[in-house]
């Protein structure tokens, strides 16, 4: 979750807590090619199946979820204001992109609670959806085995934003 207390313009603050059981793999020597794959599939798939241009995507993380891991519900740039009844945009995402890499084990369904949709993700599968509360998601626990997905959150052109793009954005052909 986005700290707004500790977010500025300049700088984009997250917190941590019990809501979220995974660990990010260090790709640092492989990170181009991870920013290539992301690249492609905002180019190539998403962009011309929404109709709309991107300006930048965050630079993409390899996501490790082994047995017991999870995420819970959560949205990917808003949060909720007490009572929980409003949202606030807090960051740049417009939309949210997973790729699955495995499929060998138990669990680890992707879940939209708004709309009581359950995914069993499947290697290769690409999946992306809207950033804000209507998509919020969670990353069931992982049963068995390991589950990995390359993640990375995408910012549209033309759209205003809040506050500058973060450090490790990665800018998109105009």
């Amino acid at each position: 979750m986005v700290n707004s207390k500790a977010t500025s313009v300049e700088k984009v603050v997250r917190t941590v807590g019990k809501n979220r059981v995974t660990q990010r793999v260090d790709m640092s020597h492989a990170q181009q090619r991870l920013n290539d794959i992301v690249r492609t599939a905002i180019v190539k798939t998403i962009e011309p199946d929404l109709g709309r241009r991107f300006e930048w995507f965050e630079e993409p993380q390899l996501l490790r979820y082994e047995e017991g891991g999870f995420y819970g519900m959560h949205a990917d740039s808003e949060n909720p204001i007490p009572p929980g009844d409003y949202w606030r945009k807090v960051t740049d995402r417009d939309i949210s992109l997973l790729l699955y890499l495995d499929d060998n084990y138990e669990g680890g369904q992707l879940r939209f609670g708004c709309f009581d949709y359950l995914l069993q993700p499947k290697a290769g599968m690409l999946v992306y959806f809207p950033s804000d509360h209507r998509y919020r998601h969670t990353a069931m626990k992982v049963t068995s085995g390991t589950r990995h997905a390359i993640v990375s959150w995408s910012s549209q052109q033309g759209v205003a934003k809040l506050r500058q793009a973060p450090k490790n954005a990665v800018q998109l052909p105009a």
